[in-house]
């Protein structure tokens, strides 16, 4: 999986070939569908080892399923600097990420409800983002990301009742991207009522609200 995301941060330096695609020699793109395979037959021998200790199992053989139909059948873009485009890299990266943060997520929460409904008490509280609701073109796997994570925070808030609750803390503008110009920051703050950024002060703030507040 790691080298899906080196492949979007490669290409991500690379110019276009006629607008659409690439600039990258196929041989590096043979030598990367290689590896692609390679980590998903890694990710897989792990998973077999050690599949006992997850609550669901089940779901993390139906994720690593899914993606390897997928790391199959789009071999042949892989492997074409022609065929490699934007859009291609985008969804397989955000197939990617989503997968595996959601997996984890889920997992996680199961393991900690576990004991949290025995207890009759207990809070999870998932950091979701404004993206999730209005996704950024330039980030769309991390904001089809976070929208799963706020799906499943839902879920997880009924299926979890009453012993548990379940929140999501949705902050908008804290930490900017490198690149993100001036202007749009500016404009961008002007529509925040407080006309400030964020700090991770206020978002540890409103966590601990949630996870202190008083369930009656």
């Amino acid at each position: 999986m790691s080298s899906r995301v080196a492949a979007a941060l490669f290409g991500a330096r690379s110019s276009g070939v006629e607008g659409r695609s690439l600039s990258v020699e196929l041989p590096m793109w043979r030598a990367l569908a290689g590896l692609r395979v390679l980590a998903l037959g890694w990710a897989v021998f792990r998973y077999a080892d050690t599949f006992a200790s997850y609550a669901h199992p089940l779901g993390g053989w139906l994720y690593l399923g899914l993606l390897t139909a997928w790391t199959l059948a789009t071999l042949r873009f892989v492997t074409s600097a022609e065929r490699c485009v934007w859009p291609f890299l985008v969804l397989d990266l955000t197939i990617a990420l989503t997968g595996i943060m959601l997996t984890v997520v889920v997992d996680t929460s199961q393991r900690v409800a576990a004991g949290m409904k025995a207890r009759g008490d207990g809070v999870i509280v998932n950091l979701l983002d404004s993206a999730a609701e209005r996704p950024f073109p330039s980030y769309l796997p991390y904001s089809v990301s976070k929208a799963g994570l706020a799906a499943l925070t839902k879920g997880l808030a009924r299926a979890l009742a009453p012993e548990v609750r379940v929140n999501g803390v949705a902050p908008g503008a804290v930490l900017w991207p490198d690149d993100y110009p001036e202007e749009a920051k500016e404009n961008y703050l002007s529509r925040v009522p407080l006309q400030r950024e964020g700090t991770a002060e206020d978002v540890a703030a409103e966590q601990n609200a949630h996870a202190d507040a008083d369930p009656q």
